[in-house]
């Protein structure tokens, strides 16, 4: 089965990583009572800024500008979404390696609805390390701006207490369990599709406390299929549409995932990368002229040249691509091909 599964609050621990932006804006490693567990999403809300007073432990709050300009500081250092295992949900590892195990197709969906590009990209960055470093085992991740039911799934794990931003009909939905999702009624979402009323369609959705019972509930529906097969939920809802969302492997705005690839492998050819290497003719020439020491000196007398540098160096990206796929190799790829038309042209 293709199970969609977010990642903030699910997989990766967005709270702490924004306990951390805090520590460090106002000193706070030695008294962090008044960063507690967020009730609701509005983090800003219940969390201290300026005016600290270690007696009370009242920092008043930041407006939500404020806080937002503070994890935007943190993505573009590579801090905020880019940590290690220590910002690994209980159990998220051991669950995904489970599903996986037992043949589900992994896709983690997750909302980067950042309007600065290279912000945006940088955010994009710091998952795909965060990712790595955690060995956490999917097949494909897409990057969304909008809402995430255009990646049609069997089944779906998201914290999001507005379910109709990701719940889709027909299929299992699990509200993965946390502090802010715990005033979560019961009562099915419904998707807006028709003006009568009486057929708008039911989505029920199952809140469901920590890894370990999200795994048994999808073994049980994957033992038993859904309530409504989706071959059978056009004869019940004869309004609705059921369509394939495009397989791609970034989500629904990859025009601009691929702008900001190219235009991130255009800044570093013609920015940093040639002040620091010079121009890539000269540079792979240098490598060339290395590389034929080298053999020569092992009785391999080879004979190497700038385009067969900029070739190898390809190679070495697509060898990393297929093991694992990420931001940084395909900037690179795309770098190091406009490297090679350079190589040849001069210019």
């Amino acid at each position: 089965m293709k199970i969609n599964i977010d990642l903030d609050g699910v997989l990766h621990d967005f709270v702490e990583d924004a306990r951390e932006e805090y520590r460090r804006a106002f000193t706070l490693y030695e008294d962090v009572t008044c960063l507690p567990e967020p009730e609701h999403w509005n983090i800003w809300e219940q969390w201290c800024s300026n005016a600290y007073d270690p007696d009370t432990h009242d920092l008043g709050c930041l407006t939500k500008s404020q806080f937002w300009t503070l994890i935007d500081k943190g993505i573009s250092v590579g801090r905020v979404y880019g940590g290690g295992n220590n910002r690994l949900v209980l159990g998220a590892k051991e669950g995904l390696a489970a599903l996986r195990e037992a043949g589900h197709h992994i896709r983690i969906v997750t909302s980067k609805a950042i309007t600065d590009r290279k912000l945006r990209g940088q955010a994009i960055r710091n998952v795909t390390y965060f990712l790595d470093a955690t060995n956490l085992e999917y097949d494909e991740i897409c990057f969304v701006k909008g809402d995430k039911q255009d990646f049609d799934a069997d089944i779906v794990i998201d914290d999001k207490p507005d379910t109709g931003k990701w719940a889709q009909k027909g299929k299992l939905n699990i509200l993965f369990a946390q502090r802010w999702n715990e005033d979560y009624t019961t009562a099915p979402a419904v998707e807006m599709w028709s003006d009568d009323l009486w057929a708008l369609p039911q989505i029920e959705v199952k809140r469901i406390v920590g890894w370990e019972n999200v795994v048994a509930e999808v073994e049980k529906y994957d033992s038993f299929g859904p309530a409504f097969p989706e071959d059978e939920l056009d004869g019940k809802f004869p309004d609705a549409e059921f369509s394939e969302a495009p397989d791609i492997a970034f989500g629904e705005d990859i025009q601009a995932v691929r702008m900001d690839i190219l235009q991130q492998a255009r800044d570093a050819v013609y920015g940093p990368r040639q002040q620091d290497y010079g121009h890539p003719r000269r540079n792979f020439q240098q490598t060339a002229d290395l590389w034929n020491a080298y053999f020569r000196a092992n009785e391999q007398p080879l004979l190497f040249t700038a385009e067969d540098i900029a070739a190898a160096m390809i190679l070495v990206k697509m060898s990393r691509l297929s093991n694992s796929v990420t931001i940084d190799s395909l900037v690179d790829l795309a770098g190091y091909a406009a490297t090679w038309e350079r190589v040849l042209t001069g210019e």
